[in-house]
């Protein structure tokens, strides 16, 4: 495929496929969760919150980066899918028996058994994963989405029913293992029919020297990610307790489930296309500019209208026993806000080959979040959590906004234009929805007329802005 630029109207052409696979598989994964979250205990989502930390720092370690060294390269030989899948099938069989070993004693950290069977069932999924490792590569490298959106989609309609089938029966938090694990076997089963790379093995020197090269500074990145994503899971289960924890991961998942999705149909489209343009900077700086106006348009309005309607959210679809993550919840929305700005510029530095430079501004994330979040969570409970991640992050947002500044060759006020249009048509939107709650009380029905009211002001706004041109005029591309 040849990039002449990469427009905004390319990317949603080869994202329509990514999107619409997330939209579908988010949907389905949307309503299991609603009925499971009302019927599972707090303490629940505490064992599978705190087991998955475990579980998803394995994973940083699994993925090696190996993933994202081979997709960087600008032609994909079969000789370095044999080394990669080398790697990837020697990391998976090292991380299931360190999962296997090592469970017990982080369960009993937690002085609660059942986290170690949690782990111990999970663990399967590293085996699972490797045989669909290089199907999952070489479409995404093709950018070819269309033919990840069946597999996608069973993992997620597979999940959906089978939580909602073990929830029923009364298998309390061991619903949500064993649906991911009969899910993620049919998702792999699925890459395995459609795309059916030759599981091949190989030894080059050269090759396996290469890709660790990349693949180290994407390693370490990543484990840093993970700490800073579950420090505060770590922290919380520690000095609090287990309940108090699955509040706090209803909040968390809840106030990053726009960004979260987001960042996936980003990170999937971004390097592969980045890395087509890695040898033309200005066209990379064109494209980066145009991904960021388009994710602000989207996720700015869906995290702010989801802060101001919080409240209606929680009472009316999660049940009243969650009434009290309702302001941590408004708090790590204004993160994933943060989060889906900044996931338009972190495949930047991976195409560009200077992934140590995402590992740092990971490094600087968790250092700030380390400091700050135990005094902030003894003082102030998971209100107080929630602040210290957001304001960790905004201060590492920040210093990959100079980065980025200085590699593209632009301007800071280049990419603040971007944000300008969706921030103020969202805060009006805001402002709107505000006035209007004053008149409704808690229901389903109130809650869809608040969403569609300002739904319906915001992208009347974003027209009006766009078609007259009239913010910023000299800066909008077409």
């Amino acid at each position: 495929m040849k990039f002449k630029i990469l427009s905004s109207s390319l990317i949603i052409n080869q994202s329509f496929y990514l999107i619409l696979t997330q939209l579908l598989s988010k949907l389905f994964r949307f309503a299991s969760s609603i009925y499971v979250v009302r019927i599972l205990s707090i303490e629940d989502f505490g064992i599978i919150a705190i087991a998955m930390v475990f579980i998803n720092g394995l994973k940083r370690f699994d993925n090696f980066g190996v993933n994202a060294a081979l997709i960087s390269q600008e032609s994909l030989s079969n000789e370095y899918k044999r080394n990669g899948n080398t790697i990837k099938f020697g990391i998976s069989i090292v991380m299931f028996l360190i999962a296997f070993v090592f469970s017990s004693y982080w369960s009993d950290l937690y002085d609660n058994k059942n986290i170690e069977n949690v782990i111990k069932i999970l663990s399967f999924i590293f085996i699972l994963n490797s045989f669909s490792f290089l199907d999952r590569v070489v479409l995404t490298k093709k950018l070819n989405f269309k033919n990840q959106l069946l597999p996608e989609l069973i993992y997620s309609i597979g999940y959906a029913v089978w939580v909602v089938i073990f929830a029923y029966l009364g298998y309390e938090y061991l619903s949500i293992v064993y649906a991911s694990i009969i899910a993620a076997g049919s998702r792999v089963l699925c890459y395995r029919i459609i795309q059916g790379e030759r599981i091949n093995f190989g030894f080059n020197l050269t090759i396996l020297k290469d890709i660790f090269n990349f693949s180290f500074w994407v390693l370490l990145g990543s484990v840093f990610f993970w700490g800073y994503t579950s420090i505060d899971n770590i922290i919380i289960g520690k000095i609090l307790n287990l309940e108090t924890l699955g509040l706090y991961a209803i909040a968390y998942q809840w106030g990053n489930f726009v960004s979260e999705n987001i960042q996936g149909v980003i990170s999937k489209i971004l390097l592969p296309a980045y890395s087509k343009l890695q040898n033309n900077l200005k066209k990379m700086s064109i494209a980066y500019l145009k991904v960021v106006e388009l994710n602000c348009l989207i996720t700015i309005p869906l995290n702010l209208g989801l802060l101001v309607t919080a409240d209606f959210f929680v009472y009316t679809i999660i049940g009243d026993k969650w009434s009290e993550i309702i302001i941590p919840l408004q708090i790590l929305l204004i993160y994933g806000t943060l989060r889906s700005i900044q996931s338009s510029g972190g495949s930047i530095f991976y195409a560009l080959k200077k992934p140590k430079f995402n590992t740092l501004i990971t490094f600087i994330t968790l250092t700030l979040t380390t400091i700050t979040l135990i005094p902030m969570t003894i003082e102030y409970g998971i209100i107080g959590s929630a602040i210290s991640i957001t304001v960790s992050f905004l201060i590492s947002f920040i210093i990959q906004l100079l980065f980025l500044t200085k590699f593209l060759k632009i301007k800071l006020l280049e990419i603040i234009i971007k944000w300008i249009t969706p921030i103020l048509a969202s805060m009006l939107m805001v402002c709107f929805i505000y006035f209007l709650k004053s008149f409704f009380s808690y229901n389903l029905y109130n809650y869809f007329i608040l969403i569609f009211c300002g739904g319906l002001l915001y992208s009347l706004c974003i027209y009006f802005c766009y078609k007259k041109n009239i913010l910023f005029k000299n800066y909008l591309e077409d």
